[in-house]
């Protein structure tokens, strides 16, 4: 069961909390490919459901190391819309597949354009939520999905207005690289909880295990037999 986990590069909760984005996605950056953009290499069936909530102009992965350009169709669209897919091989100047491609991506609102990096606040809320959850034991998927968006309104609605958005540019090194591997609770970590309002270094931890979670009705122990059963949470995937 944990080889299953693993097989793909991230964790059932955190495509659950990406699924609950709404508006316009431009650009989706994975390790993997979602499933079925291409008929025969393999890709997440995650990452899959995932493309079609989101519906992103963009999508850009590496993984196979392989150069290859796709649109994957919007279903809920009838196939009119797509998501243009491009997969990366390795930049290496003397590799096999040396690779590098440069993409305009037109802004949606020049207007508003800033070069300043800064937080989007629904994410913050959604993240806040995900936080809030690690004492939350729900006894379905439904119910779990229920609760999620609710606690996400609230915390975004928290957010919205009361924290700044810039990015600081307060980066510290806590250890050597290459050399001091144990994971140390980074002042950057500790000022991003201050800022939403929530958690610790180890809630923040526990609530992203995921279906490591020895609670058979854990939060992330229900999702993770969801998609053990065969059965998909819709999320927002039904059209927009």
């Amino acid at each position: 069961e944990s080889t299953l986990r693993s097989v793909y590069h991230h964790r059932m909760f955190e495509t659950f909390k990406l699924s609950h984005l709404t508006g316009d996605v431009d650009v989706f950056l994975s390790h993997d490919w979602p499933e079925g953009a291409h008929p025969e290499w393999e890709g997440s069936p995650a990452l899959a459901e995932l493309c079609q909530t989101l519906q992103p102009r963009h999508w850009f992965a590496g993984h196979l190391h392989r150069l290859y350009q796709t649109t994957i169709p919007h279903k809920a669209s009838g196939g009119n819309t797509g998501t243009q897919f491009l997969a990366t091989s390795k930049a290496t100047p003397n590799g096999e597949l040396p690779f590098l491609e440069v993409v305009d991506i037109p802004l949606r609102d020049p207007a508003a354009y800033s070069p300043v990096l800064c937080y989007d606040e629904e994410w913050l809320g959604i993240l806040k939520a995900s936080l809030m959850l690690h004492h939350f034991d729900p006894q379905s998927p439904g119910e779990a999905r229920r609760v999620y968006q609710q606690l996400s309104r609230k915390a975004i609605q928290e957010i919205a207005g009361n924290v700044p958005l810039q990015v600081p540019l307060d980066f510290q090194m806590t250890c050597t690289p290459f050399v001091q591997k144990n994971a140390l609770e980074h002042p950057q970590r500790v000022a991003f909880l201050q800022l939403i309002g929530e958690g610790s270094f180890d809630e923040e931890r526990e609530a992203n295990r995921g279906g490591d979670s020895v609670n058979p009705h854990s939060f992330g122990a229900v999702l993770a037999n969801e998609v053990a059963g065969g059965s998909r949470g819709r999320g927002r995937g039904g059209g927009r």
